[in-house]
């Protein structure tokens, strides 16, 4: 090879570099590019010092460039190793990192000091009169030691990717198989060339050869998205998201999951790409297509709470035609959490905890249909506490509050669990109890009745007592048809109560008159 022609080539090398570290420093931002930008960088520094060292006229400045070279070079394969792990989600402490470099430093440093040392080079020799002006090197052991490591590490990365080869996705296999034949090009230049030592060359190709892995790289970065695509959005980004999805074609079969999903359907471990989904049993529903399947699901954690999860669909297109689904599972249980929260909030009087009137008639009305088809007996109790206006003009309101969340714990204590209890308004309250009979509910009212005349309340340095009235009516499926005559029976005996003393119980009972007793 002519001395212009090697100089062009070595320079094209070095282009080629210097434009693929313009596009890895323009994508710098994207997920795992920071040792695919340094190994670029180490390359064109490598390439750069051949360079110089062609166009040297004398011993000193191309051992100057000889030096330039190896502030690089031995930094590739530690480069490359470290680039293909991070590329394959493979994460590498940096104690591990630091001793992987701890020869190719020692190489920079040996070279950079010699001729203050002999470990690398035990003679250098400039021939100014051959074909292409180079440098004759004498070499070490030391040198031929880390050649060999220069071959060990890319030869590690290369068993990595085809490795992965077999376990991933046909995006990361064109991007892997680009990476093998980037690497392998320096590899076999190292081992014949440097090692071995091909006879006829009076020049080194590695350079040039360096200068195709740019160019590889390069066309693997255009062509096929080498860190645009997965594998680095599915390792970095799909696979550390807490939301799981799932991949199914067009035929039900299953594609690919990531770990969230396995995770939060174990299931989904074992079935392995291309099982029709239908055949595993309990992920079946997911086969179903977005109108047929419920959209929101619970699953029982080992602590006993559960987890709640909401489905979203996308469908996923290749020129305008639908090849699947991508079917991704949030996380809802706080949300679901803080929904309840709020509509519980919503359904409870804030003062005393109690069903506040819209969510009673929305209960009540529920319990009212169950009990027109069972026929069943019930009793609507309508509760005043008497004279609670003077409460609140003699002791204050805050005092008043206190009188109704007393009345309110006395009605939770003594009636049932079945039974719907609210404050219906100011000092009103309401309770309805299903499935009893007259005997027991007028029982309960007078209990009720004398609990609340045993409370004491203090106020300034005083204290006092309260009664309360009650009104009840009994379900009678002639005339209860609807909540409101029900609600409106247990009204008119409180009031009569009301109007008859006070502290009292009223009974309306429906006869052709509506007497009282």
């Amino acid at each position: 090879m002519t001395y212009n022609i090697l100089l062009t080539s070595y320079a094209l090398s070095t282009i080629a570099s210097l434009a693929m570290l313009v596009v890895s420093i323009y994508a710098r931002s994207a997920p795992k590019s920071l040792y695919f930008s340094v190994l670029i960088l180490a390359i064109f520094i490598f390439n750069i010092g051949y360079v110089f060292e062609v166009t040297a006229t004398s011993l000193k400045t191309a051992f100057i460039a000889t030096q330039v070279q190896y502030c690089g070079g031995p930094f590739i394969a530690p480069l490359v190793l470290l680039f293909v792990c991070e590329y394959c989600g493979i994460k590498i402490r940096m104690r591990s990192i630091l001793l992987l470099l701890v020869i190719p430093a020692a190489t920079c440093l040996l070279v950079l000091t010699w001729p203050l040392n002999g470990i690398f080079y035990t003679s250098v020799e400039f021939l100014s009169d051959s074909p292409v002006q180079r440098l004759v090197l004498q070499h070490s052991i030391y040198y031929y030691i880390n050649q060999v490591y220069n071959v060990i590490l890319p030869l590690t990365a290369d068993v990595i990717l085809i490795y992965n080869f077999f376990q991933r996705d046909k995006v990361f296999k064109k991007q892997s198989v680009m990476i093998i034949l980037a690497t392998v090009l320096p590899l076999l230049c190292i081992v014949f060339i440097r090692i071995v030592g091909a006879v006829g060359l009076d020049y080194d190709p590695t350079p040039i050869f360096l200068g195709l892995t740019c160019l590889l790289l390069g066309f693997s970065f255009l062509k096929f998205g080498l860190y645009r695509v997965a594998p680095i959005a599915r390792e970095q980004i799909v696979e550390s998201m807490s939301d799981g999805f799932v991949i199914i074609d067009n035929q039900g079969n299953f594609i690919d999951a990531n770990i969230a999903a396995k995770r939060i359907l174990p299931q989904l471990a074992m079935a392995s790409a291309g099982i029709k989904m239908s055949e595993i049993e309990e992920i079946a529903w997911l086969s179903e297509n977005d109108d047929s399947r419920d959209n929101e699901f619970s699953i029982s954690e080992p602590d006993g709470s559960n987890k709640h999860y909401k489905l979203s669909e996308t469908q996923i297109f290749k020129e305008n035609r639908v090849i699947g689904r991508c079917i991704m599972f949030f996380d809802i249980t706080n949300t679901k959490k803080l929904l309840d929260e709020v509509s519980l909030l919503a359904e409870l009087d804030t003062l005393t905890g109690l069903m506040n009137r819209r969510s009673f008639f929305n209960n009540a009305e529920h319990l009212l249909e169950k009990l027109i088809e069972s026929g069943d007996s019930a009793c609507m109790m309508m509760m005043d506490v008497d004279f609670f206006k003077g409460v609140n003009d003699t002791y204050g309101h805050p005092k008043g509050d206190e009188v109704l969340k007393a009345i309110a714990e006395v009605l939770s204590s003594r009636l049932r669990n079945t039974d719907l209890i609210a404050r219906y308004g100011g000092e009103e309250f309401c309770a309805f109890l299903p499935n009893i009979t007259e005997q027991s509910a007028i029982y309960i009212a007078e209990q009720l009745r004398k609990r609340a005349q045993e409370l004491v309340f203090s106020a300034n340095e005083s204290t006092f007592s309260i009664t309360i009235s009650i009104g009840l009516a009994f379900y009678d499926p002639s005339r209860h048809l609807t909540l409101d005559p029900f609600l409106s029976d247990a009204d008119v005996a409180l009031y009569d109560a009301k109007r008859s003393g006070r502290n009292m119980i009223r009974v309306m009972k429906q006869t052709e008159d509506f007497k009282w007793c």
